[in-house]
Formats: structure tokens, C-alpha cells, sequence
């Protein structure tokens, strides 16, 4: 099994964390760098020892293909997994991340052992037939995500000018301070001439929301049929788990283990890293 061709596999670039316990690979969201989640690893340094592969959106540097497949990610990430000698992996993963690991972990049996799964972008069916009505008449970049992401401030003179601007957004408001300082150190580059730009190229991270798979469904029901440990922590204020999506992720994979992170929303790993920690200290423990 190959990545798809539309998608080459580019040279990898790897980041590594301390831990001294078993091998986990991180996948983060779409847009960040994976150092933002430094402060929810450091609590696992004694059961994890954590590395990721730099998203795929910091490596390239082409625009994004027209129709960018998910699956297309994960072959490639699974691919520098496999070329590094990987199996036996914790699988750990955040929205998008999450995703690409269960589709890795599907495709490639063996590479990973276990799945820790946080918030993962398991829409709903009312907003997965949305997406495919986007799709039906060419319109998938008009979903709110994709365009928000294409209008996204991309340089800034300095690094206190990035920091005021991003203070004062929702998103980053509930950031623990050292994940923030992660993202302004890893998610802004400096150019000659140009200043610091983003890191992770709006282009891609646009394409990646118009193309969330339709069929994201098929793959829970193929993670659960896996037979794989399966821990999925979720915001309880996530958009993403309204109660009536929380049943059907319980029906559709009911030996997974759900756990409701009350409170807090969708970046519930950067706004609450310690008591994420916690669950996961609680589950892998078990494990």
C-alpha cells in the first residue's frame, strides 16, 4: 500500500519530546506545530516517551492539491512511521491528528498498539451531509473553517506584534502560557525581508477543513472492529460532541473508553494540559 501520488512523501522532519517510557507518536491539529503540547506530555515523561512527525503542512512547499484527501496524510505520515522502524506505537492524536492516526492505524495494522484519541473531528451526519452538499456543487472551501483559516493574518514585524494579536482571540484566550509561547516559537518563522510569517500555510490548513472525510464514520466502525484500545477524551462544550453525537460515537465503538472533559471546548489539550494529562496517566495506566 503506497500514499496516494497526488500527495508525494516529503523528507521527514521529526520532534522529539522527554519521556523515557513507551514510544507514542503525536499528531496535532490542523494549524499548530506539535511543541504546543509540550505541557500535556511533560506530566507523561514517566509512561510515554513522545515524538511527532512535522505535519505535513510544514514541510510542503507547494499549494495544497485541489482535492486533498485525509487519507492521502495519513498513508504518508504512516509511511515515515514504517520507514523509522515504528510498531507497537501509543497512537496519539488531536482533531485532525486523531483522525489520521485511527485511519493509520486501520491501514497499517500492527503500528500502533493503542489509540488515544482527543476530540477527534467525528462530525455529526447533519454536518458530514452538509459537507457533502458543499462538495456536490464545487463549494467545499465556503465551510466556515476553510475560509476563516484562507483570511488568516499571515506575517507580523515582531513577535510581541503576533503575541498581542493572538492574546486577544478566543482561541488562544485559555491557553496554558506555555503552550502560547510554543506556538509563537514554532508556529511563526522568520523571513528575510518579510518577517515572521506562519509557519503552517493557510492554503493547507484551508484545504484540510474543506476536505474533512464525509465517510469519517466508516472509519470509527472500522477502529472498533480493530480491536484496538481506544481511549477518546472530549470536550464537554466541544461543537463537535453535542449529547446526540456522544451515543452514536458509544453505539458505534462501545469498547472505547469516553471521557467528557467538563468545561472546556474543543482545545481543551492547550487549555488544560494537567488535568488532560490526568486521564490519560489514569487510562494508560490500565493499559
Amino acid at each position: 500500500m503506497t500514499p496516494n501520488p497526488a500527495l508525494p512523501v516529503l523528507p521527514a522532519q521529526w520532534v522529539t519530546f522527554p519521556g523515557q517510557g513507551a514510544a507514542a507518536h503525536l499528531a496535532p491539529a490542523n494549524g499548530f506545530p506539535p511543541q504546543v503540547y509540550a505541557p500535556l506530555l511533560e506530566p507523561l515523561r514517566a509512561m510515554l516517551a513522545p515524538f511527532a512527525l512535522l505535519p505535513y503542512a510544514m514541510r510542503a512547499t507547494t499549494p495544497p492539491p485541489r482535492r486533498l484527501e485525509w487519507v492521502a496524510l495519513a498513508d504518508e505520515m504512516a509511511a515515515h512511521l514504517r520507514d523509522r522502524g515504528a510498531q507497537g506505537l501509543i497512537g496519539l492524536g488531536h482533531s485532525l491528528g486523531s483522525v489520521l492516526t485511527l485511519m493509520a492505524a486501520v491501514r497499517w495494522p500492527g503500528l500502533f498498539r493503542a489509540l488515544v484519541l482527543l476530540d477527534p473531528v467525528f462530525l455529526p451526519p447533519w454536518a458530514l451531509m452538509a459537507m457533502r452538499l458543499l462538495r456536490l456543487v464545487g463549494q467545499e472551501t465556503r465551510f466556515p473553517l476553510a475560509r476563516k483559516a484562507l483570511r488568516r493574518r499571515r506575517t507580523f514585524a515582531t513577535r510581541d506584534q503576533a503575541a498581542t494579536r493572538y492574546r486577544s482571540r478566543a482561541l488562544f484566550r485559555a491557553w496554558h502560557p506555555q503552550a502560547f509561547e510554543a506556538y509563537l516559537q514554532h508556529g511563526l518563522r522568520m523571513q528575510p525581508h518579510r518577517g515572521l510569517t506562519l509557519a503552517y500555510d493557510p492554503r493547507w490548513e484551508a484545504a484540510i477543513f474543506a476536505r474533512v472525510p464525509v465517510d469519517v464514520w466508516r472509519w470509527v466502525r472500522r477502529g472498533a472492529q480493530s480491536g484496538l484500545p481506544a481511549l477518546i477524551v472530549y470536550g464537554a462544550r466541544s461543537e463537535i460532541y453535542p449529547p446526540a453525537n456522544v451515543r452514536r460515537l458509544r453505539r458505534t465503538w462501545p469498547e472505547a473508553t469516553l471521557v467528557a472533559m467538563e468545561g472546556y471546548g474543543h482545545m481543551f489539550p492547550m487549555e488544560a494540559p494537567e488535568a488532560t494529562a490526568q486521564v490519560l496517566r489514569q487510562w494508560l495506566a490500565r493499559l
